[in-house]
């Protein structure tokens, strides 16, 4: 008999542990004695305290974790706020967002750091709250504090005058032009885009800077006065002069395309420069001092110019077509520099600095220039008439070329297109899948 009890305890015990699965899916109860052998990637619940890990709430009547729910929706922070699905995400469009503005890494900006701008906006004290009271963007920009200092441009054409264009001051505070989907474009008379004095500090994040005009003047971005100039995502276009005039500034551009200026890509003048991850193409003339970027500075640890793809831009003989650059000892490392020049200066890059892991040619590098791995061979661009630098990415030679000491960290992280750019690294501004 005492036999025949033991036997049905057994049986009893081991009927438990197959039926007890919303037991078993608990971490909580993951060592348990019944469990053993039981695996399910879902745990299981009756409230939210229950769930561990990323999936925080207790989804009811299901009993199970997920990362949140529409009715717990404020489960998602920073850099994933949207919750879809009962999975935490990044915003995608500036509506899914309380403020009205999305931000590229996907979280939303609070409502307290952000002013509205449109082109016919207001120049009333105060004005920007709200996109439904929006700013004039000269406005806004007086408008900035330490803690409101997000510009959000209506996605329109800004129409800038004067002798110098949009002037920022130092003495209006650090601002961020958040610019998807927004032009700002020459209107009447000569003159820059936009023109940075007295250590002026300004962030410009996607949207196009197009059309400077007038001999001389015509330029895109004029920064001076020891400012700060950081752009990501944004494309200069269409000057007469120069796209980009850094002269004594902190320049840190990524991402970003310099196409069809007339004076030349960018020119950096003394300063410190961060270039890293654009698209030079069919900047200069072949009588101009500037092809796609010049660069005269001195020695500086925080100079970079990184995963580049310079084609088609011009510039007078004994000039670099690509890159023309004096900066001490400085070595530029995992760019393409290819088919620039006008077929009688074809001089790829020229100056002082150094240059390795590239795809320099059909010049190929001086070798008091070559800094080492540099290849002579086509990169084999998507199609470089209509300035498509992506690369072929079957073929292409300077797929997984770069550097393998280059961090691939802040302004390296992603590529040309907003994607991750992974170790093998290809050279150039495009980061094949």
């Amino acid at each position: 008999m005492v036999r025949l009890v033991a036997l049905i305890a057994l049986v009893f015990v081991s009927g438990c542990k197959e039926r007890n699965s919303l037991f078993c899916q608990n971490d909580m109860n993951a060592n348990d004695p019944a469990c053993a052998g039981q695996v399910d990637a879902q745990q299981a619940c009756e409230t939210s305290p229950d769930c561990t890990g990323n999936e925080t709430v207790c989804k009811l009547p299901d009993r199970v974790c997920v990362e949140c729910t529409t009715a717990e929706a404020d489960a998602c922070t920073l850099t994933t706020p949207i919750c879809g699905n009962d999975v935490c995400r990044g915003c995608m469009n500036d509506d899914e967002c309380e403020s009205n503005v999305c931000l590229n890494d996907g979280a939303c900006a609070s409502a307290e750091s952000v002013l509205f701008a449109a082109n016919a906006g207001s120049t009333t004290v105060g004005c920007g709250l709200l996109v439904t009271d929006p700013c004039s963007l000269a406005t806004a920009l007086t408008e900035v504090t330490l803690t409101r200092n997000l510009i959000k441009l209506k996605a329109e054409t800004f129409l800038v005058t004067g002798g110098e264009g949009q002037v920022i001051e130092g003495s209006e505070g650090p601002a961020t032009l958040l610019a998807r989907g927004a032009t700002l474009d020459r209107g009447a008379g000569d003159g820059p885009i936009l023109t940075m004095k007295n250590g002026a500090v300004l962030t410009i994040v996607d949207g196009i800077v197009r059309d400077g005009t007038g001999l001389g003047n015509g330029h895109g971005i004029v920064c001076g006065g020891s400012g700060t100039l950081t752009l990501s995502g944004v494309e200069v276009t269409s000057c007469e002069e120069v796209g980009i005039k850094s002269d004594n500034c902190a320049l840190t551009i990524s991402r970003s395309r310099i196409t069809a200026n007339t004076g030349g890509g960018i020119t950096v003048n003394n300063g410190t420069f961060v270039i890293v991850g654009n698209v030079f193409h069919l900047n200069g003339t072949s009588v101009g001092t500037s092809g796609g970027l010049r660069i005269q500075s001195t020695q500086s640890a925080t100079n970079r110019l990184d995963f580049n793809s310079f084609n088609k831009n011009q510039a007078q003989a004994t000039v670099g077509t690509a890159v023309e650059c004096v900066a001490g000892t400085f070595t530029a490392r995992n760019n393409i520099a290819f088919n620039n020049g006008d077929g009688v200066n074809t001089v790829q890059v020229d100056g002082g600095c150094k240059h390795a892991f590239s795809v320099i040619g059909p010049t190929a590098v001086a070798a008091t220039l070559d800094g080492g791995n540099n290849i002579v061979l086509n990169p084999m661009f998507f199609d470089e008439n209509a300035g498509d630098l992506h690369i072929n990415s079957a073929l292409s030679p300077a797929r997984d070329m770069a550097d393998p000491a280059t961090p691939l960290d802040g302004v390296a992280e992603r590529d040309i297109d907003n994607q991750p750019r992974v170790m093998p690294a290809d050279s150039g501004a495009d980061q094949t899948p």
